[in-house]
């Protein structure tokens, strides 16, 4: 009986192994120490088991070789490994104290399969480095689904714009997690992959960083940002900034650009610190909150905001000519520097209040340069204009267009050659502030009705200061009206 038991156990065993041996045919290769090499030198690795028919890492389909790759698996040395070859492999490990250079012309690739534990993943606490050049690219390229790139190193990446980290197949994600950095200059995504950013991506050079997630678009629940004078750049794609460990995504210029073309960006922060500069060339900012500090620089060249947005004393956000930025309704918009709208004889500049009332509250100024094409008007379900208490309108060009109704609180100064035009829609405009012209200039209010109310202090006044207020097809009730 003991004999037939023994018979079962050794069957059964025989029987299990291969079912559970999901990992045969990986291989862990390791940089034997050295100090300095090449991939391709097969004395610079040792490997757990033989691989059938290869001398550096590089995975076998056809002999079921797979290789998780580790420089230098805590060796002594402080190690440099070049890749010098195309490699594909399953994981990547590197040491604090150790780098891995990918030359120019070369490629790494790191393949995700259920079947293999441990595969598509990067783990670096030392350096990687990306060193294309004016002529080839370099690569880090991604298959197979997800692959995590993690640990509390850094990819960096060559002042060029061939560095590329991008997917193989449909449906690749980079997951880039909490405490690595990806850091430098090149294309991030090339449209080939969704990226879901839990660290810091930097651009801090001449050459921009530029992030191009696939159709599945970009997740950011870490820090992405300029520095040094640095470009980030967004291309067109869906961008998510969510909540993720100890703050809501940051999208930051500091002391550099962060340009977004074509690009909708929803949730979290976005903010311009010292002398930050933010481009907005057919893009959307929505239902987050943008931070313009002093002496930072907002260019609307078609930009949509809704949210909360705040411009601070000293802060610019600028359209120009041929540009727009439209307001969108429900938001709080908060502006103690100035909003600047400058027009040409060729191109008008626009900004544009979207499906319901916006306000402009802060104690700054909306300038309109000297030109007739500087435009303030609606688009959509009642758009409202509310000019707060303590904000200013000044300059020229056209208020209302006809297209919105206007809520006037606080003052509205024509103070150049060229006339401001006021001309609401059909809802008409309410006064409770100030309206006027000075230092010569025309105030002209055009076919509408305009009723001055009570305000805060004072009732609604219309006022010729040494200046010229008109009135062509206008209906007038209440308040003042006074030539000084």
């Amino acid at each position: 009986m003991k004999k037939i038991a023994q018979s079962i156990i050794v069957s059964l065993c025989v029987a299990v192994v291969p079912a559970v041996t999901l990992n045969a045919g990986q291989i862990q290769a390791t940089w034997n120490g050295a100090t300095s090499g090449n991939w391709t030198t097969d004395l610079n690795w040792v490997f757990d088991t033989a691989p059938v028919n290869r001398v550096f890492p590089n995975n076998d389909t056809a002999n079921n070789d797979f290789f998780n790759v580790r420089i230098d698996n805590n060796g002594p040395a402080a190690s440099v490994a070049t890749l010098d070859t195309l490699a594909t492999v399953d994981s990547l490990a590197v040491d604090a104290d150790d780098r891995l250079n990918i030359e120019a012309g070369r490629s790494l690739t790191l393949v995700r399969d259920a079947g293999r534990a441990g595969s598509g993943s990067v783990s670096n606490d030392g350096i990687m480095n990306l060193t294309a050049n004016n002529s080839f690219a370099a690569d880090l390229r991604i298959s197979g689904g997800d692959v995590v790139l993690g640990g509390a190193g850094t990819l960096t990446m060559s002042n060029v714009p061939f560095n590329r980290i991008f997917g193989s197949t449909a449906g690749d994600r980079l997951i880039h997690d909490v405490g690595h950095t990806i850091i430098g200059s090149g294309q991030l995504g090339v449209n080939l992959m969704e990226i879901d950013n839990r660290g810091t991506i930097t651009a801090n050079q001449t050459t921009a960083l530029s992030v191009d997630p696939d159709a599945a678009g970009m997740t950011n629940s870490g820090l992405m940002h300029a520095v040094n004078g640095g470009t980030l750049a967004l291309a067109s794609g869906v961008y998510t900034n969510t909540a993720g460990v100890g703050s809501e995504g940051m999208i930051r210029a500091d002391a550099a650009t962060v340009s977004m073309s074509n690009a909708i960006v929803t949730g979290g922060n976005l903010e311009s610190i010292n002398g930050g500069v933010i481009n907005l060339t057919n893009s959307s900012f929505l239902d987050g909150v943008v931070t313009n500090t002093a002496g930072g620089v907002l260019n609307g060249a078609g930009g949509r905001l809704r949210g909360q947005v705040m411009n601070a004393a000293g802060a610019d956000i600028v359209i120009n000519a041929g540009g727009f930025l439209d307001l969108l309704a429900p938001s709080s918009y908060t502006n103690d520097g100035t909003i600047q709208l400058n027009a040409n004889n060729s191109f008008a500049a626009e900004l544009r209040v979207v499906d319901g009332d916006v306000t402009l509250n802060g104690s700054g100024t909306l300038a309109m340069s000297d030109n007739a094409f500087n435009r303030v008007f609606g688009l959509g379900a009642d758009p409202q204009l509310i000019n707060a208490a303590a904000h200013t309108i000044a300059g020229s060009g056209q208020l209302g267009v006809n297209l919105m109704e206007i809520d006037n609180r606080g003052t509205i100064t024509a103070n150049q050659n060229t006339a401001l035009s006021v001309n609401p829609n059909g809802s008409g405009m309410t006064n409770s502030g100030l309206m006027q012209s000075v230092s010569g200039g025309t105030l002209r209010l055009e076919g509408g009705a305009y009723t001055n109310t009570a305000g805060v202090g004072s009732e609604g006044m219309i006022r010729a200061d040494a200046a010229t207020v008109s009135m062509s097809n206008a209906v007038v009730t209440g308040g003042n009206l006074e030539s000084i």
